[in-house]
């Protein structure tokens, strides 16, 4: 069974080993915007470079992305040194999937202020992200921690990057430091129960950090999907299907989570059932799933064939 995709970032290609697969989440903590409150822009000095700001941000928010790049470009105008407004349109950029324009404006706030720890934050984020650049990545990010050591979403995030990395006891440890600093972050417990379980093989202490995760965040679909794979992996099947069917309760055009109940199951005998789930991964998979598409196509062959054995046809 697999894990599911750590934080966001990453999406695993390697669906095909035996087993469940971990929903590995990357990324929760994304580039933002940084908002300045309506009422700190004095009336009529909509021109200012702060109300420029302030506008983009609610267009951001709005998903207006055109608009946005114009107003923080336009702050940028007024104000060159205007750091927030370089990590505003950056993120802006991010969201269009320039991620190279992203990295350019980041990188300009970094010029200007050396110590501009959510700059760096956003940068590794996108080297994570859009790059795959895990080095530079844990490099920003470490960064961001050395500027401001409560940054309890950079400790999390370069913890991904270390998990992507194949270095657990290192993501390990940076989960437990983020907790540390902030107990109520629902993806630190889920990616540090993904880095027990895939990671340690540890599927019982994984089972108790997607749990804690789920208690701060009833909502989380992926944490439902991991411990679903943790009891899967642990032959408990009837409460990894429970699982995988609060997760797509949540979340019905999850993929992963068809893919991995079709396994259970296979493994329970279930074979209509898995043929079922099959079908429905199959409706929901994006392009980049081909193999795993196929793979369970040709599970759906063999399976109507030993149904048919078993009915005598």
């Amino acid at each position: 069974m697999y894990y599911l995709k750590l934080l966001m970032i990453f999406t695993f290609l390697s669906l095909l080993v035996l087993g469940v697969v971990y929903v590995v989440k990357y990324g929760t903590f994304l580039p933002r915007v940084t908002q300045k409150r309506v009422t700190e822009v004095q009336e009529g000095k909509l021109s200012s470079a702060e109300a420029y700001l302030n506008h983009g941000a609610e267009d951001y928010q709005k998903n207006q992305y055109e608009h946005a790049l114009l107003d923080f470009s336009k702050a940028i105008e007024i104000n060159p040194r205007y750091t927030k407004a370089y990590l505003n349109r950056g993120t802006v950029y991010y969201e269009k999937g320039q991620c190279d324009e992203a990295i350019s404006d980041y990188n300009k706030a970094i010029d200007i202020d050396p110590k501009y720890d959510k700059a760096y934050f956003n940068r590794g984020m996108v080297y994570g992200k859009c790059k795959s650049l895990y080095d530079q990545a844990i490099s920003d990010l470490s960064k961001a921690i050395e500027i401001n050591p409560g940054y309890a979403e950079a400790l999390t995030n370069r913890a991904n990057a270390y998990a992507n990395k194949g270095q657990y006891d290192e993501a390990i440890s940076d989960y437990n430091k983020a907790i540390e600093i902030n107990p109520r972050l629902p993806e630190s417990y889920n990616n540090l129960g993904i880095a027990y379980g895939r990671g340690k093989g540890l599927h019982d202490q994984a089972i108790i950090y997607f749990s804690k995760a789920i208690e701060i965040n009833p909502g989380y679909a992926e944490a439902y999907a991991n411990r679903g794979v943790a009891y899967g992996n642990e032959g408990i099947y009837d409460k990894a299907i429970s699982d995988f069917n609060k997760a797509t309760e949540l979340n019905p055009e999850y993929p992963d989570v068809y893919f991995n109940k079709a396994m259970v199951y296979e493994k329970n005998g279930r074979i209509k059932e898995a043929i079922a789930a099959y079908e429905v991964f199959i409706q929901y998979a994006p392009p980049s799933y081909s193999r795993i598409i196929e793979h369970a196509k040709q599970r759906i062959r063999e399976l109507k064939g030993k149904l048919g054995q078993k009915i005598g046809l």
